[in-house]
């Protein structure tokens, strides 16, 4: 029979003086991991680098590390229930983090393979998008339900526990479905055919490598015509491929485990003070220190950040200092086009890759150069006559001054 107590507290039991030394042991390392993932995020970012599952695994770091502060704290105030409730809500929001993490690079890994199926508007791209969104929303329901469980008659109770089972089989699926994103990658035939963009400025894909400030254009590229080329982690040969598919197949087995060790102890029947072996704190601190330490550590020193990496996303629109420039020359980073052979690329002269560049392909060079003196003009216009549109502003700043005056 399930109980409160069993609801607040599935792993470890309540915390006593034993769990002072590895929880202190647990701040260390996840102390460590914050300040490495906010380290490499900055740097990266620095570099117009953005490698948002940086900020991810930081945010789980923090989670860890607060989850061990109070285990710690509730070992010295044994009976506090609020504070069991904090543990194990924050313990469910960690691991959440980590199936998220494990999902966006098996899906960066399955567009590097098939672009065509993983464009923006592509089914599968919004499948996964919605997949995020539920794993975050039955983690918010089940950190809600873990909250109010001390309100509620018994009934409502074993509706929770029964909740809380479901959300748990759901957990253990989406451990396991990154596995079966890769292995959809490869069982199919690459689709080499779709435009594509990478970063290949990157020069090393591991140690303390740090990438170079990139001006990286615009998110369209003019060569691929109407399509915007998907953003791609680097190729097979440039980017230690293989390590990065092991990366993900380890971190995935170990979310199995550690999942299934969790959703096991809710099918258990327990009482307090007679736990099972997957309720004892030496459980709770393997699936949730040791096991999760290790893939956030796989992730970070093993350079994630450079290993899956695509370019960042920017307006179409946003002016580039090289932006006609690369795309003109074909030299855009990390352009990968399907539609345009080297033959054709190299007959064509610079006036007209300018031309096309300025999305004036098929007009009379007289024309165009009568269009980019009147838009010229304009612009010169329109600065000499911009100070104007400001003098309305004028008194009513200084009818605000002699209010706060």
């Amino acid at each position: 029979m399930h109980n409160i107590f069993t609801l607040a507290a599935t792993f470890g039991g309540l915390p006593t003086h034993a769990d002072i030394a590895p929880s202190s042991v647990a701040i260390a390392i996840f102390s460590v991991l914050s300040f490495v993932n906010l380290t490499l995020y900055r740097n990266n970012n620095s570099a117009r680098h953005k490698f948002y599952v940086s900020r991810l695994l930081l945010i789980h770091a923090l989670f860890r590390l607060s989850t061990f502060i109070v285990r710690l704290v509730s070992a010295t105030k044994n009976g506090d229930l609020g504070l069991e409730l904090t543990a194990a809500s924050l313990v469910s929001a960690g691991v959440t983090i980590l199936y998220n993490i494990d999902l966006i690079l098996a899906q960066r890994v399955f567009a590097a393979m098939h672009p065509s199926l993983t464009h923006p508007r592509a089914l599968f791209t919004r499948l996964m998008y919605a997949l995020y969104a539920i794993v975050i929303s039955i983690l918010i329901v089940t950190i809600i339900l873990t909250s109010i469980a001390p309100t509620l008659s018994p009934s409502g109770v074993q509706s929770i526990v029964r909740f809380r089972k479901f959300a748990g089989i759901f957990y253990t699926v989406i451990a396991a479905l990154p596995l079966f994103i890769i292995a959809v990658a490869y069982s199919i035939s690459s689709d080499d055919t779709y435009p594509t963009r990478y970063a290949d400025w990157i020069e090393q894909y591991n140690g303390l490598y740090r990438p170079v400030n990139k001006d990286q254009g615009p998110e369209t590229d003019a060569l691929a015509g109407d399509v915007a080329p998907v953003r791609v982690i680097p190729p097979l040969e440039q980017g230690q491929r293989g390590v990065s598919v092991l990366m993900i197949v380890l971190a995935s087995i170990m979310l199995i485990i550690t999942t299934g060790i969790r959703t096991s102890s809710l099918f258990m029947k327990v009482h307090a003070g007679d736990l099972p072996w997957v309720d004892n704190r030496v459980t709770m601190y393997v699936c949730s220190f040791a096991i999760e330490a290790l893939i956030s550590m796989v992730y970070t020193f093993g350079r994630a950040d450079l290993k899956f990496y695509i370019p960042d996303r920017k307006p179409a629109n946003e002016p580039s200092s090289n932006t006609y420039s690369s795309i003109a020359s074909g030299n855009a980073p990390g352009f990968l086009e399907s539609g345009v052979s080297e033959t054709e690329k190299s007959s064509e002269t610079s006036s007209s890759r300018q031309l096309r560049a300025q999305g004036l392909v098929g007009q009379q060079p007289e024309r165009a150069e009568k269009r980019n003196f009147e838009d010229q003009e304009t612009e010169q216009n329109g600065n000499s006559e911009a100070w104007k549109k400001y003098i309305v502003y004028v008194p009513i700043v200084g009818r605000i001054y002699k209010i706060l005056r």
